[in-house]
């Protein structure tokens, strides 16, 4: 029959050592962990930032375009704010492309929250001929045109977009050409 001192050596116990060698394991692991997600996490928050103010200036800027493509002329009222006039339309509905309709206009403005327009406003809104109109884009950074011919429009439209520490900015131009309609 085996002696109780004998039993007792068999069921040796975990030593300090051992518990702060895994204890420290497991803190170097939790923490590589921790970076590893943390990482990810802004990684995120960047790549959703350059979506976001890539997609508001795309947005934007594709309305202007499709709306410049159709004048018969564009005045540039300031720098940041554009009105667009089509054609006079016949009773059949047809452009009469020799007539503009100076009573029916179509506003791209940089502006305020509330519509007014401000060279340092952070929203861009398109409104009508009667006032009525909505925001387009907002965190908007530039909005500007020129026009390097009289049948041409360059317009830039600049979002930028932030969270926490992190921003992200989206700048595109682009040459609208309103040949299709000229005021000749």
């Amino acid at each position: 029959m085996p002696s109780r001192s004998s039993s007792r050596k068999s069921r040796r116990g975990i030593s300090v050592l051992e518990v702060t060698i895994v204890s420290g394991l497991f803190v170097v692991l939790l923490l590589g962990i921790t970076a590893m997600m943390t990482t990810t996490g802004w990684m995120h928050v960047r790549t959703e930032l350059r979506s976001d103010a890539g997609t508001a200036a795309s947005i934007a800027l594709q309305h202007l375009t499709a709306d410049a493509r159709e004048a018969n002329d564009i005045t540039l009222v300031e720098s940041y704010q554009i009105r667009i006039y089509y054609p006079v339309t016949d009773t059949n509905g047809h452009y009469n492309r020799f007539s503009t309709d100076t009573s029916r206009y179509i506003e791209y403005v940089r502006a305020t929250a509330n519509g007014t327009p401000s060279a340092s406003g952070s929203y861009l809104w398109r409104k009508d001929e009667s006032g009525a109109g909505r925001t387009l884009c907002e965190n908007l950074t530039d909005f500007s045109a020129i026009r390097p011919t009289t049948k041409e429009l360059q317009v830039t439209v600049e979002v930028t977009r932030t969270h926490g520490g992190f921003s992200s900015q989206s700048r595109l131009s682009q040459r609208v050409i309103y040949l299709r309609n000229p005021s000749i």
